[in-house]
């Protein structure tokens, strides 16, 4: 059968076309992903990350069949909220479920955690006032952010268009220009960065922490694998 080893209930934004991808791409074998697709309705951004929230009962029975574990797979879908309510999601989630699971900001934090970073540079494709809303949510659990950036992107989905190419540049610049800190986050599960996680770290000297990268490697713990993955950053490698 697939998904031998673990099945992995991912709920991604209707737009996402990156994290399943990338997911798989990173995961070992006998590890499979199945989704589940959240709307997401209403005139701006915040609006859009609330339906989705609301709906999370649905999503979460949808997957209750095939997932072993859970992922949240919106980043700034929890952490727009702040720190305690991303909790308070991933509880729901726990304990809907009866199963465990994690979400993509929860992964971040935990992934920094275990790289002993105290301070990041931040690297993403949203507009400053959502990547302030992540600045406060780090500062929230004791990270410091030396500099964040965003691309600003507001084409519906468009981050997920980039090459990873466009992740490797903008996290190198930002990096140079902060003058340094403990790793580099590239946060948003639709930019894609699987490629570019290794050679980053090689370039930067520092490890490098991205949404999808973190939350496979948190997902994996929680459904009890946690045998090191070669090839995409240091992370995955503890």
């Amino acid at each position: 059968m697939y998904g031998k080893k673990l099945r992995i209930g991912l709920m991604v934004p209707c737009v996402n076309s990156v994290m399943r991808p990338e997911l798989t791409k990173m995961a070992p074998e006998g590890v499979e992903i199945y989704e589940t697709r959240m709307l997401m309705r209403g005139t701006d951004k915040l609006e859009q990350l609330a339906y989705m929230v609301n709906s999370l009962p649905d999503n979460v029975e949808a997957l209750a069949d095939v997932a072993d574990v859970y992922v949240y797979g919106c980043t700034s879908g929890s952490f727009t909220k702040g720190y305690e309510f991303d909790r308070e999601l991933v509880d729901r989630i726990r304990q809907q479920s009866g199963k465990p699971a994690t979400s993509a900001a929860s992964s971040l934090v935990q992934a920094l955690q275990a790289v002993e970073a105290r301070s990041v540079v931040l690297a993403t494709p949203y507009l400053e006032s959502v990547n302030q809303l992540q600045v406060d949510f780090l500062q929230a659990v004791g990270v410091t952010v030396v500099k964040a950036a965003g691309l600003s992107i507001t084409q519906r989905g468009g981050a997920g268009r980039k090459e990873p190419e466009c992740a490797f540049a903008f996290a190198k610049e930002t990096f140079r220009e902060s003058g340094g800190a403990d790793a580099v986050v590239i946060s948003c599960t639709n930019f894609r960065t699987a490629e570019i996680i290794r050679p980053l770290e090689e370039e930067l000297g520092v490890p490098v922490i991205t949404s999808n990268q973190a939350s496979l490697w948190s997902v994996l713990r929680a459904g009890g694998i946690p045998d090191p993955i070669r090839g995409y950053g240091r992370l995955l490698e503890l």
